[in-house]
C-alpha cells in the first residue's frame, strides 16, 4: 500500500509560540521560518497542533525529491496571496490543494 506523503510548510516565525506548538514543530524539523519537510500520513495529529503556524498538503514525487535536496526555502515569488494569519484560501495557513505549486515558487 503506498502511503501518502505530506509536505509541510513553517509560515509564521517564532515570536509568541506556546510551548507545546514549539516541541511539536521541532519534532517534526521544523524550526525556521520557510522551512519544509516531508511527513507520512500519520503526522495528522501533530497538524492539528502546529496549524496556526504553517500550511500543508499532499505532496507528488517531483515535489518530494525537490525538497530533499533544499530543506531552507526561499519567500514565494508573487508573495503569500492573502494574510499569513488566516487559513487557507483567504490566507495562507492551513491545508491546501497547490502545496506543490507554492513550493516550486518558493525553490527559485
Amino acid at each position: 500500500m503506498l502511503e501518502m506523503k505530506i509536505a509541510v510548510i513553517r509560515v509564521r516565525g517564532i515570536q509568541g509560540v506556546r510551548n507545546e506548538v514549539s516541541r511539536a514543530m521541532r519534532e517534526i524539523k521544523l524550526t525556521r521560518k520557510h522551512a519544509c519537510v516531508i511527513v507520512d500520513e500519520r503526522s495528522q495529529g501533530v497538524l492539528h497542533k502546529v496549524k496556526d503556524y504553517v500550511t500543508w498538503g499532499e505532496a507528488t514525487p517531483e515535489t518530494v525529491a525537490l525538497v530533499g535536496k533544499k530543506k531552507s526555502l526561499h519567500p514565494p515569488v508573487g508573495g503569500w496571496k492573502g494574510s499569513i494569519k488566516r487559513s487557507y484560501p483567504e490566507g495562507a495557513l492551513g491545508k491546501r490543494k497547490d502545496i506543490n505549486e507554492l513550493i516550486k515558487r518558493m525553490s527559485c
